[in-house]
């Protein structure tokens, strides 16, 4: 999402048109701030809800 931060990364599917890849990454990198990038991001719910098994 952020060049260079190796923390914040989203895999956009292969079979994507280049015109929907393209507005979906300009879609999610324009929204990034509503994305919860840790559990300490969301107080209040706990991590086991968060995190897969």
């Amino acid at each position: 999402m952020e060049e260079g931060n190796n923390e914040k990364v989203l895999q956009v599917g292969s079979q994507l048109g280049e015109a929907e890849k393209e507005e979906l990454i300009t879609f999610l990198q324009s929204n990034k701030d509503v994305f919860a990038w840790s559990a300490e991001e969301v107080p209040g719910i706990s991590p086991d809800v968060m995190v897969p098994n």
